[in-house]
Protein backbone atom coordinates (compact mmCIF):
# COMPACT_ATOMS: atom_id res chain seq x y z
CA UNK A 1 0.00 0.00 0.00
CA UNK A 2 2.49 2.45 0.79
CA UNK A 3 4.13 1.53 -2.80
CA UNK A 4 1.07 2.29 -4.41
CA UNK A 5 1.06 5.73 -2.66
CA UNK A 6 4.11 6.30 -3.48
CA UNK A 7 3.33 5.61 -7.11
CA UNK A 8 0.64 8.00 -6.95
CA UNK A 9 2.37 10.69 -5.23
CA UNK A 10 5.09 10.50 -7.90
CA UNK A 11 2.81 10.83 -11.05
CA UNK A 12 1.42 14.31 -9.17
CA UNK A 13 5.17 15.53 -8.91
CA UNK A 14 5.72 15.11 -12.81
CA UNK A 15 2.25 16.11 -13.95
CA UNK A 16 2.59 19.64 -11.73
CA UNK A 17 6.02 19.94 -14.38
CA UNK A 18 4.32 18.88 -16.99
CA UNK A 19 6.23 15.61 -18.00
CA UNK A 20 2.86 14.32 -18.61
CA UNK A 21 4.28 10.66 -20.43
CA UNK A 22 6.30 10.22 -17.17
CA UNK A 23 2.62 11.06 -14.49
CA UNK A 24 0.72 8.87 -17.30
CA UNK A 25 2.94 5.95 -17.27
CA UNK A 26 2.65 5.97 -13.47
CA UNK A 27 -0.76 5.83 -13.22
CA UNK A 28 -1.04 3.48 -15.80
CA UNK A 29 0.81 0.86 -14.03
CA UNK A 30 -1.44 2.01 -10.96
CA UNK A 31 -4.84 1.30 -12.70
CA UNK A 32 -3.43 -1.82 -13.93
CA UNK A 33 -1.56 -3.18 -11.09
CA UNK A 34 -3.84 -1.39 -7.74
CA UNK A 35 -7.26 -2.48 -6.77
CA UNK A 36 -9.55 0.30 -4.47
CA UNK A 37 -8.53 3.78 -3.95
CA UNK A 38 -5.46 4.06 -5.30
CA UNK A 39 -6.86 2.68 -8.67
CA UNK A 40 -9.53 5.23 -8.92
CA UNK A 41 -7.09 7.98 -8.13
CA UNK A 42 -4.88 6.88 -10.94
CA UNK A 43 -7.76 7.16 -13.17
CA UNK A 44 -9.24 10.22 -12.30
CA UNK A 45 -4.94 11.63 -12.60
CA UNK A 46 -5.24 10.24 -16.35
CA UNK A 47 -8.40 11.87 -17.48
CA UNK A 48 -6.93 15.35 -15.76
CA UNK A 49 -3.50 14.51 -17.76
CA UNK A 50 -5.39 13.37 -20.99
CA UNK A 51 -7.59 16.91 -20.67
CA UNK A 52 -4.55 18.93 -20.18
CA UNK A 53 -3.07 17.75 -23.23
CA UNK A 54 -6.59 18.78 -25.03
CA UNK A 55 -7.14 14.84 -25.68
CA UNK A 56 -11.10 15.52 -24.03
CA UNK A 57 -11.70 12.18 -26.29
CA UNK A 58 -9.32 10.02 -24.20
CA UNK A 59 -9.88 12.37 -21.09
CA UNK A 60 -13.66 11.46 -21.48
CA UNK A 61 -13.17 8.08 -21.59
CA UNK A 62 -10.50 8.03 -18.77
CA UNK A 63 -13.66 10.16 -16.41
CA UNK A 64 -16.15 7.08 -17.81
CA UNK A 65 -14.10 4.83 -16.23
CA UNK A 66 -13.35 6.91 -13.47
CA UNK A 67 -17.20 7.02 -12.42
CA UNK A 68 -17.66 3.08 -13.10
CA UNK A 69 -14.95 2.58 -10.60
CA UNK A 70 -16.88 4.73 -8.10
CA UNK A 71 -20.32 3.09 -8.41
CA UNK A 72 -18.39 0.08 -8.27
CA UNK A 73 -16.59 1.03 -5.03
CA UNK A 74 -19.92 2.06 -3.70
CA UNK A 75 -21.61 -1.15 -3.91
CA UNK A 76 -18.33 -2.57 -2.58
CA UNK A 77 -18.38 -0.47 0.39
CA UNK A 78 -22.45 -1.08 1.40
CA UNK A 79 -21.75 -4.79 1.06
CA UNK A 80 -18.57 -4.54 3.61
CA UNK A 81 -21.05 -2.30 5.83
CA UNK A 82 -23.29 -4.95 6.17
CA UNK A 83 -20.44 -7.61 7.05
CA UNK A 84 -18.76 -5.59 9.68
CA UNK A 85 -22.18 -5.52 11.58
CA UNK A 86 -22.09 -9.31 11.69
CA UNK A 87 -21.16 -10.77 14.96
CA UNK A 88 -18.27 -12.23 14.52
CA UNK A 89 -16.67 -10.02 11.91
CA UNK A 90 -14.21 -8.74 14.39
CA UNK A 91 -13.16 -12.48 15.59
CA UNK A 92 -11.95 -12.84 11.99
CA UNK A 93 -11.49 -9.66 10.29
CA UNK A 94 -8.12 -10.26 8.85
CA UNK A 95 -10.03 -13.10 6.48
CA UNK A 96 -13.01 -10.92 6.38
CA UNK A 97 -11.48 -7.45 5.23
CA UNK A 98 -11.91 -6.74 1.52
CA UNK A 99 -8.15 -6.11 -0.17
CA UNK A 100 -9.88 -3.33 -2.05
CA UNK A 101 -10.76 -1.17 0.99
CA UNK A 102 -7.06 -1.96 2.84
CA UNK A 103 -6.56 1.91 2.21
CA UNK A 104 -9.82 1.95 4.91
CA UNK A 105 -7.61 -0.96 7.38
CA UNK A 106 -4.94 1.24 7.71
CA UNK A 107 -6.70 4.24 8.88
CA UNK A 108 -9.25 2.52 10.87
CA UNK A 109 -5.97 0.95 13.22
CA UNK A 110 -4.09 4.64 13.42
CA UNK A 111 -4.29 5.02 16.99
CA UNK A 112 -6.28 8.52 18.26
CA UNK A 113 -6.76 10.11 21.59
CA UNK A 114 -10.49 9.03 21.34
CA UNK A 115 -9.94 5.99 19.37
CA UNK A 116 -7.53 2.93 19.34
CA UNK A 117 -9.03 0.02 17.62
CA UNK A 118 -6.12 -2.44 18.72
CA UNK A 119 -6.68 -1.68 22.44
CA UNK A 120 -10.61 -2.78 21.71
CA UNK A 121 -10.06 -5.90 20.08
CA UNK A 122 -7.60 -6.94 23.24
CA UNK A 123 -10.19 -5.51 25.59
CA UNK A 124 -13.18 -8.06 23.39
CA UNK A 125 -10.69 -10.88 22.83
CA UNK A 126 -10.20 -10.63 26.61
CA UNK A 127 -13.93 -10.62 27.37
CA UNK A 128 -14.34 -13.21 24.97
CA UNK A 129 -11.80 -15.59 26.62
CA UNK A 130 -13.28 -14.75 30.18
CA UNK A 131 -16.85 -15.69 28.95
CA UNK A 132 -15.43 -18.78 27.42
CA UNK A 133 -13.23 -19.88 31.11
CA UNK A 134 -16.94 -18.89 32.96
CA UNK A 135 -19.07 -21.38 30.67
CA UNK A 136 -16.86 -24.46 31.38
CA UNK A 137 -17.18 -23.15 34.89
CA UNK A 138 -21.18 -22.97 34.86
CA UNK A 139 -20.94 -26.64 33.07
CA UNK A 140 -19.05 -27.85 35.66
CA UNK A 141 -21.58 -26.64 38.00
CA UNK A 142 -24.22 -28.70 35.99
CA UNK A 143 -22.49 -31.77 36.38
CA UNK A 144 -21.92 -31.10 40.14
CA UNK A 145 -25.77 -30.62 40.52
CA UNK A 146 -26.83 -33.88 38.56
CA UNK A 147 -24.03 -35.86 40.87
CA UNK A 148 -25.78 -34.62 43.57
CA UNK A 149 -29.28 -35.11 42.46
CA UNK A 150 -28.01 -38.63 41.86
CA UNK A 151 -26.64 -39.28 45.40
CA UNK A 152 -29.50 -37.54 46.95
CA UNK A 153 -31.88 -40.46 44.79
CA UNK A 154 -29.68 -43.06 46.27
CA UNK A 155 -29.79 -41.38 49.92
CA UNK A 156 -33.94 -41.00 49.99
CA UNK A 157 -33.78 -44.88 48.67
CA UNK A 158 -31.82 -46.02 51.80
CA UNK A 159 -33.60 -43.53 54.11
CA UNK A 160 -36.85 -45.88 52.86
CA UNK A 161 -35.54 -49.06 53.68
CA UNK A 162 -33.99 -48.06 57.27
CA UNK A 163 -36.33 -49.20 59.50
CA UNK A 164 -35.53 -47.25 62.95
CA UNK A 165 -38.88 -48.31 64.80
CA UNK A 166 -37.93 -52.02 64.50
CA UNK A 167 -34.33 -50.74 65.67
CA UNK A 168 -36.00 -48.87 68.38
CA UNK A 169 -37.67 -51.77 69.42
CA UNK A 170 -34.89 -53.84 69.58
CA UNK A 171 -32.44 -51.35 71.99
CA UNK A 172 -35.45 -51.11 74.42
CA UNK A 173 -35.85 -54.70 74.56
CA UNK A 174 -32.34 -55.76 75.23
CA UNK A 175 -31.84 -52.77 77.28
CA UNK A 176 -34.88 -54.57 79.62
CA UNK A 177 -33.46 -58.22 79.60
CA UNK A 178 -30.09 -56.59 80.76
CA UNK A 179 -31.79 -54.86 83.51
CA UNK A 180 -33.83 -57.85 84.48
CA UNK A 181 -30.55 -60.10 84.50
CA UNK A 182 -28.98 -57.53 86.38
CA UNK A 183 -31.40 -57.19 89.03
CA UNK A 184 -31.64 -61.41 89.16
CA UNK A 185 -27.99 -60.94 89.89
CA UNK A 186 -27.92 -58.43 92.52
CA UNK A 187 -31.13 -60.06 94.31
CA UNK A 188 -30.29 -63.83 93.82
CA UNK A 189 -29.55 -64.20 97.75
CA UNK A 190 -31.71 -67.59 98.55
CA UNK A 191 -31.03 -71.02 96.91
CA UNK A 192 -33.64 -70.72 94.71
CA UNK A 193 -33.16 -67.09 93.48
CA UNK A 194 -29.17 -68.02 92.84
CA UNK A 195 -31.08 -71.41 91.35
CA UNK A 196 -33.23 -69.39 88.70
CA UNK A 197 -30.36 -67.33 88.01
CA UNK A 198 -28.34 -70.19 87.50
CA UNK A 199 -30.71 -71.45 84.96
CA UNK A 200 -30.82 -68.37 82.95
CA UNK A 201 -26.92 -68.31 82.95
CA UNK A 202 -26.28 -71.73 82.46
CA UNK A 203 -24.68 -73.11 78.90
CA UNK A 204 -26.91 -74.26 75.84
CA UNK A 205 -26.13 -78.12 76.98
CA UNK A 206 -27.77 -77.60 80.46
CA UNK A 207 -30.79 -75.51 79.00
CA UNK A 208 -31.55 -78.28 76.91
CA UNK A 209 -31.47 -81.12 79.92
CA UNK A 210 -33.35 -79.15 82.18
CA UNK A 211 -36.07 -78.31 78.96
CA UNK A 212 -35.93 -82.28 78.46
CA UNK A 213 -36.24 -82.50 82.14
CA UNK A 214 -39.44 -79.95 82.52
CA UNK A 215 -41.44 -81.84 79.40
CA UNK A 216 -40.46 -85.30 81.07
CA UNK A 217 -41.71 -83.82 84.57
CA UNK A 218 -44.86 -82.62 83.12
CA UNK A 219 -45.20 -86.07 81.20
CA UNK A 220 -45.10 -87.54 84.64
CA UNK A 221 -47.73 -85.55 86.50
CA UNK A 222 -50.16 -86.38 83.19
CA UNK A 223 -49.88 -89.61 83.47
CA UNK A 224 -50.20 -89.47 87.07
CA UNK A 225 -53.43 -87.50 86.88
CA UNK A 226 -54.84 -90.69 84.18
CA UNK A 227 -57.80 -92.38 86.05
CA UNK A 228 -58.43 -94.24 82.52
CA UNK A 229 -55.25 -96.37 83.16
CA UNK A 230 -54.89 -99.81 84.08
CA UNK A 231 -51.26 -100.03 85.92
CA UNK A 232 -50.13 -97.04 87.94
CA UNK A 233 -47.10 -95.71 87.29
CA UNK A 234 -44.08 -97.22 88.59
CA UNK A 235 -41.91 -94.75 91.61
CA UNK A 236 -38.71 -95.27 90.11
CA UNK A 237 -39.73 -93.57 87.49
CA UNK A 238 -40.37 -90.70 89.25
CA UNK A 239 -37.49 -91.24 91.42
CA UNK A 240 -35.19 -91.14 88.20
CA UNK A 241 -36.83 -87.94 87.33
CA UNK A 242 -35.76 -86.73 90.69
CA UNK A 243 -32.14 -88.22 90.84
CA UNK A 244 -31.60 -86.40 87.44
CA UNK A 245 -33.12 -82.88 88.85
CA UNK A 246 -31.18 -83.08 91.78
CA UNK A 247 -28.13 -84.01 89.85
CA UNK A 248 -28.58 -80.61 87.46
CA UNK A 249 -29.22 -78.83 90.29
CA UNK A 250 -25.93 -79.65 91.82
CA UNK A 251 -23.99 -78.88 88.66
CA UNK A 252 -25.94 -75.72 88.35
CA UNK A 253 -24.63 -74.28 91.91
CA UNK A 254 -21.41 -75.59 91.44
CA UNK A 255 -20.64 -73.23 88.57
CA UNK A 256 -22.46 -70.14 89.99
CA UNK A 257 -20.08 -68.41 91.43
CA UNK A 258 -17.91 -68.43 88.42
CA UNK A 259 -20.43 -67.75 85.68
CA UNK A 260 -22.30 -65.14 88.16
CA UNK A 261 -18.57 -63.26 87.72
CA UNK A 262 -18.39 -64.16 84.10
CA UNK A 263 -21.93 -62.89 83.44
CA UNK A 264 -21.54 -59.64 85.01
CA UNK A 265 -18.35 -58.35 83.08
CA UNK A 266 -20.07 -60.07 80.01
CA UNK A 267 -23.18 -57.60 80.84
CA UNK A 268 -20.99 -54.92 81.48
CA UNK A 269 -19.74 -55.37 77.74
CA UNK A 270 -23.26 -55.29 76.40
CA UNK A 271 -24.35 -52.34 77.98
CA UNK A 272 -21.38 -50.64 76.81
CA UNK A 273 -22.12 -52.11 73.20
CA UNK A 274 -25.82 -51.57 73.76
CA UNK A 275 -25.02 -47.45 74.66
CA UNK A 276 -23.00 -47.24 71.02
CA UNK A 277 -26.23 -48.83 69.13
CA UNK A 278 -28.37 -46.01 71.32
CA UNK A 279 -25.78 -42.93 69.68
CA UNK A 280 -25.70 -44.45 66.69
CA UNK A 281 -29.22 -44.89 66.72
CA UNK A 282 -29.70 -41.11 67.48
CA UNK A 283 -27.41 -39.99 64.78
CA UNK A 284 -29.72 -42.11 62.42
CA UNK A 285 -32.56 -40.71 63.78
CA UNK A 286 -31.32 -36.87 63.35
CA UNK A 287 -30.46 -38.08 59.58
CA UNK A 288 -34.01 -39.48 58.82
CA UNK A 289 -35.36 -35.57 60.92
CA UNK A 290 -33.66 -33.74 58.39
CA UNK A 291 -35.53 -33.43 55.48
CA UNK A 292 -33.20 -31.60 53.50
CA UNK A 293 -30.05 -32.93 53.53
CA UNK A 294 -28.57 -31.31 50.43
CA UNK A 295 -30.15 -28.35 50.89
CA UNK A 296 -26.42 -26.25 52.40
CA UNK A 297 -24.93 -28.12 49.02
CA UNK A 298 -27.75 -26.84 46.89
CA UNK A 299 -27.67 -23.07 48.32
CA UNK A 300 -23.75 -23.33 47.35
CA UNK A 301 -24.28 -24.21 43.63
CA UNK A 302 -27.21 -20.96 43.58
CA UNK A 303 -24.90 -19.09 44.93
CA UNK A 304 -22.21 -19.98 42.75
CA UNK A 305 -24.33 -19.91 39.74
CA UNK A 306 -25.52 -16.02 40.47
CA UNK A 307 -21.35 -14.88 41.51
CA UNK A 308 -21.29 -16.41 37.46
CA UNK A 309 -23.93 -14.43 36.40
CA UNK A 310 -22.79 -11.51 37.30
CA UNK A 311 -19.12 -12.18 35.97
CA UNK A 312 -21.03 -13.03 32.20
CA UNK A 313 -22.84 -9.88 32.61
CA UNK A 314 -19.79 -7.86 33.37
CA UNK A 315 -17.77 -9.69 30.64
CA UNK A 316 -20.66 -8.79 28.09
CA UNK A 317 -20.72 -5.72 28.96
CA UNK A 318 -17.57 -5.26 28.00
CA UNK A 319 -17.19 -7.65 24.88
CA UNK A 320 -20.51 -5.54 23.46
CA UNK A 321 -18.82 -2.22 24.28
CA UNK A 322 -15.45 -2.80 22.82
CA UNK A 323 -17.51 -4.81 19.84
CA UNK A 324 -20.14 -1.19 18.87
CA UNK A 325 -17.49 0.85 19.90
CA UNK A 326 -15.33 -0.64 16.94
CA UNK A 327 -18.48 -1.13 14.32
CA UNK A 328 -19.33 2.65 15.08
CA UNK A 329 -15.77 3.63 14.18
CA UNK A 330 -15.57 1.49 11.07
CA UNK A 331 -19.03 2.50 9.64
CA UNK A 332 -17.90 5.84 10.40
CA UNK A 333 -15.00 5.62 7.91
CA UNK A 334 -17.17 3.49 5.88
CA UNK A 335 -19.39 6.67 5.63
CA UNK A 336 -16.86 9.31 5.39
CA UNK A 337 -15.50 7.40 2.38
CA UNK A 338 -18.98 7.02 0.66
CA UNK A 339 -19.13 10.95 1.04
CA UNK A 340 -16.59 11.23 0.16
CA UNK A 341 -16.81 8.94 -3.47
CA UNK A 342 -20.30 10.43 -3.68
CA UNK A 343 -19.40 13.80 -4.47
CA UNK A 344 -16.09 13.12 -6.32
CA UNK A 345 -18.83 10.88 -8.62
CA UNK A 346 -20.35 13.96 -8.82
CA UNK A 347 -17.37 16.12 -10.17
CA UNK A 348 -16.69 13.51 -12.17
CA UNK A 349 -19.68 13.67 -14.28
CA UNK A 350 -19.80 16.94 -14.44
CA UNK A 351 -16.24 16.80 -15.62
CA UNK A 352 -18.05 14.46 -18.65
CA UNK A 353 -20.66 17.24 -19.45
CA UNK A 354 -17.64 19.88 -20.00
CA UNK A 355 -15.99 17.65 -21.81
CA UNK A 356 -19.23 17.17 -23.89
CA UNK A 357 -19.97 20.48 -24.54
CA UNK A 358 -16.06 21.48 -25.37
CA UNK A 359 -16.32 18.82 -27.90
CA UNK A 360 -19.32 20.10 -29.18
CA UNK A 361 -18.11 23.20 -29.76
CA UNK A 362 -15.10 22.40 -31.38
CA UNK A 363 -17.48 20.10 -34.43
CA UNK A 364 -19.27 23.45 -34.46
Amino acid sequence: MESDQALLTYGWANATENRWQTAMAAWQYLQQSSVGLFSLQASYGLAYAFSQQDNLGQAFYALQNTSTQIDSNLVALDAFAETVQQDNFFTHYDQQWPQALDDLKLGFFAPSQSFDAKYLLAMRLQADTILADISEKQDRVIQLDSLLSERQATYDQRLQSLSLRNAKAHIQQTQTYIDEINLLITQANSFEEQLALTKKMTSKDISKQLSRLDSANKRHTRLAADTTRKRPLKASYKERLLRIEGMLTWQLMDDFIAQQWQHKQLLKQAQNSLIEAKAQYEKLQAITQNKDAFGLQRAQFSDLNQALDVQVQAANNVYEHATNALIYQLLSLIDARKTQLQAQGVNTRLAMLRIQDLQQQGGL
